[in-house]
């Protein structure tokens, strides 16, 4: 397969709970964004792509993408704690960007309040 892409395929979830919607190319020419809804905290989720061609007209199926859901995670421990509370105070009232923080929270873009709030409400959830 080469490295360009020219038709996404269909999403469908393996492992976990979640709802895939239309893949879309990008954001590069390589790449395919699957957007989720309905994800469930605290899970290993695996999303199936199948009927994704490249641009020279190869179709692979059963192409796979994992990654772990867990609310409040900042620090990527596996387990909200005390660090990720800490951590989320500390950068409070910055914009989000990759130089200062893993995610915002509550994806307003903004670390306040509300992300303090969320990230000690799941103070000792981890990952199964």
């Amino acid at each position: 397969m080469s490295g360009n892409i020219s038709a996404t395929g269909n999403a469908s979830v393996r492992q976990g709970t979640a709802t895939p919607g239309t893949p879309t190319l990008g954001p590069n020419a390589n790449q395919i964004t699957v957007p989720l809804t309905n994800v469930t905290n605290a899970q290993h989720l695996v999303i199936t792509l199948d009927g994704v061609q490249d641009a020279a007209g190869a179709i692979l199926n059963n192409l796979v993408a994992r990654m772990d859901v867990l609310l409040g995670d900042v620090d990527a421990s596996g387990r909200v704690d005390s660090t990720d509370v800490f951590q989320v105070r500390q950068q409070s009232l910055q914009n989000a960007n990759s130089s200062n923080f893993r995610t915002d929270v509550d994806e307003s873009g903004r670390i306040d309040s509300t992300d303090i709030f969320i990230t000690r409400q799941q103070t000792l959830t981890s990952l199964p």
